[in-house]
């Protein structure tokens, strides 16, 4: 099936790797062939690279923007799977959002306080309950750590 997909998007380099992403400065997709061996998930996060790359997803400003365009790539490979005769488990997306969430949950969670807060900038939370600010890593696979930037106001 890969050898289809490929040749079905000749517009894009298919590069072999140890995951699966989509690399928009080298126009790659890049796929773990074991993966793809392996279950049918290695072709549905192909599909959801893919996805990525016919979208033109090049880069995201916000943590909220990221979870959107991965929920927009998730529903392009959803279409894209269907002209192929392949349906991909609405389960497995939902999975997959859901680590999303859960990154987007951590990230915006006051270590002051434990309350969600706003990202005001593109690594910067503040929280509206105790006026906590902290910094959070761009990369969304960086393991969350929260750097405190300014304390809260006494009231």
């Amino acid at each position: 099936m890969i050898k289809r997909v490929m040749a079905d998007h000749p517009q894009f380099k298919f590069v072999g790797g140890q995951q699966f992403k989509w690399s928009p400065a080298n126009g790659a997709i890049y796929f773990s062939q074991t993966d793809l061996d392996s279950s049918p998930s290695g072709l549905w996060s192909l599909l959801h690279e893919l996805g990525h790359a016919l979208l033109g997803h090049k880069d995201f400003t916000s943590d909220i923007e990221l979870i959107k365009i991965e929920r927009a790539a998730w529903d392009k490979a959803i279409a894209v799977a269907g002209g192929y005769g392949i349906t991909i488990d609405p389960d497995h997306v939902e999975d997959c959002i859901d680590t999303y969430r859960g990154w987007l949950n951590q990230r915006s969670t006051c270590p002051a306080c434990s309350q969600t807060s706003v990202q005001n900038e593109s690594q910067e939370y503040t929280c509206l309950n105790c006026g906590s600010a902290w910094q959070v890593p761009r990369s969304q696979a960086c393991r969350i750590v929260r750097k405190t930037t300014k304390k809260p106001a006494l009231i």
